[in-house]
């Protein structure tokens, strides 16, 4: 009853063309009436198949109006209705803020995710010493966040692809819009979220765990940093949800796309110490750069000669 007009067709022919209330009245005075408290849209459906019926409809149908359509050459038409690429990409930016803000429950999980890690990272590194001991505590500190903050992104973003996939595939063989404007405008909303979340882990662990406070710029480093990790986590599961279309295949991969990451960062082995081509595949990897950004970033102490790793040799060691 929702519908304006409806068009019932029956072996390929037209049987009735007109609203609602018309139908109805159609169907009692072929002799078919729809019974009291019966949806119309399953007794119609039902009643179709037979052919006596669709042809009563027919014969009883009240007359459809018809209207003249004037056809002109297209090519005199003067104004360009073709809409920029600029304009398409703010109808899916919208759309995609709106996808977001349905699904409040996956934020909120993410929230928690965020402030559970940050506390469990403060806690467990919580205060730790200027020492040799402390050292390598703070590299373990720093490896710990920069990897849960790749694997957050990278783990978020597997299903948000796939399930918008089908819709994509449709949406641009049809020529809405061209694939790199809906992957900018979802790169732009899932940058704003993740970078919302990282900011969250630094803000708390940062200072629980006593990493280098001596002034604003060390805290904003590694908070760049990190959201950066962030987002390069959620361009790889794009990536493997683009990719494979599966979300139990992409969920199979994503440990091999991890794994060479933490291998190749230096935590493990010193990259000086690796042989070839490992050594050389290291500067390819992301997660090197976070890390070794975020341990120059802990050891370089402007107010406390103590904690820097310029003029100690135990922090070298260390």
């Amino acid at each position: 009853r929702l519908f304006t007009k409806v068009m019932l067709l029956s072996h390929g022919e037209l049987v009735f063309l007109g609203t609602v209330p018309e139908l109805l009245e159609t169907l009692s005075t072929s002799g078919f009436p729809c019974p009291q408290g019966q949806n119309p849209a399953d007794f119609v459906v039902e009643q179709l198949d037979k052919p006596e019926v669709a042809a009563a409809i027919a014969a009883n149908r009240p007359p459809i109006a018809t209207r003249s359509v004037v056809v002109t050459d297209a090519k005199s038409e003067s104004v360009d209705r073709r809409v920029s690429e600029i304009s398409k990409m703010w109808t899916l930016l919208r759309r995609n803020i709106a996808c977001t803000k349905r699904e409040p429950m996956l934020t909120k999980i993410r929230s928690i995710q965020s402030v559970g890690i940050a506390l469990v990272c403060g806690f467990l590194f919580f205060r730790l010493d200027l020492n040799l001991l402390g050292v390598k505590s703070r590299a373990g500190a720093i490896f710990m966040l920069a990897l849960t903050q790749m694997l957050f992104g990278m783990l978020g973003t597997l299903n948000v692809f796939i399930g918008e996939r089908p819709v994509f595939l449709r949406e641009t063989l049809d020529r809405c819009y061209a694939p790199a404007s809906f992957y900018c405008a979802r790169v732009i909303v899932d940058t704003v979220v993740q970078s919302v979340f990282g900011a969250v882990v630094v803000a708390i662990s940062y200072f629980l765990v006593g990493f280098n406070a001596d002034s604003a710029s060390n805290f904003l480093v590694a908070a760049a940093v990190l959201v950066v990790m962030s987002n390069c986590g959620s361009s790889v599961g794009f990536l493997l949800s683009a990719k494979t279309g599966n979300i139990n295949t992409a969920l199979a991969l994503a440990p091999m796309a991890v794994m060479p990451q933490v291998l190749l960062s230096g935590f493990m082995i010193d990259t000086t110490s690796m042989v070839q081509p490992f050594n050389g595949l290291s500067y390819i990897a992301f997660f090197r750069y976070a890390f070794q950004a975020l341990v120059f970033n802990e050891f370089n102490c402007a107010d406390r000669p103590a904690c820097d790793a310029a003029g100690n040799e135990w922090i070298v060691q260390g």
